[in-house]
């Protein structure tokens, strides 16, 4: 089972479930970061994000218990409109 994860992960979300919401970032004109350069920015789909946290799930079986905190990538996650964010959230 396979899921999508980004490339940046905060120290502090060291334990947390990294669950990949979008793809890139959307300004990307930042000087200071290269993180996205050349890359495009999409938003992913509701059932993408869902079909990822049930992989995920099956694929940290037991180790599941260690994980009490999920970090939302990429670079602007809170892009997506609030009743996406809620309905995978329920997951």
């Amino acid at each position: 089972m396979q899921y999508e994860q980004g490339v940046i992960r905060p120290p502090s979300e060291a334990q947390s479930l990294l669950i990949r919401v979008t793809r890139n970032c959307p300004w990307n004109q930042c000087v200071f970061c290269p993180a996205y350069k050349g890359t495009k920015f999409s938003k992913r789909s509701v059932e993408e994000i869902k079909q990822d946290i049930d992989n995920m799930a099956a694929s940290y079986g037991a180790y599941s218990r260690n994980i009490t905190t999920a970090f939302l990538q990429d670079a602007d996650s809170l892009i997506l409109p609030t009743a996406d964010l809620v309905r995978f959230s329920s997951t």
